[in-house]
């Protein structure tokens, strides 16, 4: 039995996800609910971050989720609820917009940490979710921050805020991590395993 030689993706692939994973940030990115009260809407964009992270890894996940902050400052509106431009940074949810990279990096960092394990379907799910969640602390707290300065709330209030979205982003995780594992499952290569068949 030979070892396998770890895959690594050309960068031209490497690019070419990015691309794509921006695309998909930015379609579920405005889709959004806003709630009564609160300067921070329900938003799918953290889903996207979240299955980008486990799915690309932290590198090309901070530089797809960076890309796609960017193309909203730009002036197209991929942002919660058709939100675009450098305003937006300045605004209460500003934080959580300058948390995404960061928050895709941790939860990228540590979801191949786990890939590359090969550990039973359930428990790389499990971790995987944990991985997510990794993020959401991560983006949460440029959120924190923004809505302090920002938004100019008093911590008490900013934090409340903040942990409300611990159990819809919790449901979040688990749905980026089933998918996760599922592209893992189908595509190896993507965190640079071999395959289970040119790994005998």
């Amino acid at each position: 039995m030979s070892a396998a030689t770890p895959y690594r993706p050309s960068s031209a692939r490497n690019l070419a996800l990015v691309a794509v994973f921006t695309a998909f940030i930015a379609v579920l990115g405005p889709l959004s609910i806003p709630i009564a009260g609160v300067p921070v809407p329900l938003s799918l964009g953290p889903l996207a971050i979240y299955v980008t992270a486990l799915v690309l890894g932290g590198i090309r996940a901070f530089a797809a989720t960076s890309l796609y902050v960017l193309m909203g400052c730009l002036g197209l509106p991929i942002f919660a609820q058709g939100g675009s431009g450098f305003g937006s940074l300045a605004g209460p949810t500003g934080g959580y917009l300058i948390g995404y990279p960061f928050g895709a990096l941790a939860a990228g960092v540590v979801a191949y940490l786990v890939v590359r394990r090969r550990l039973n379907p359930a428990l790389t799910v499990i971790l995987l979710a944990a991985a997510a969640m990794i993020g959401f602390v991560t983006l949460s707290t440029g959120g924190l921050i923004g809505l302090i300065f920002n938004g100019r709330m008093p911590f008490e209030k900013a934090a409340g805020i903040v942990i409300s979205f611990a159990l819809p982003d919790s449901a979040k995780a688990i749905v980026a991590a089933l998918a996760a594992a599922a592209v893992h499952r189908a595509f190896p290569a993507l965190a640079g395993r071999a395959s289970a068949k040119t790994a005998r």
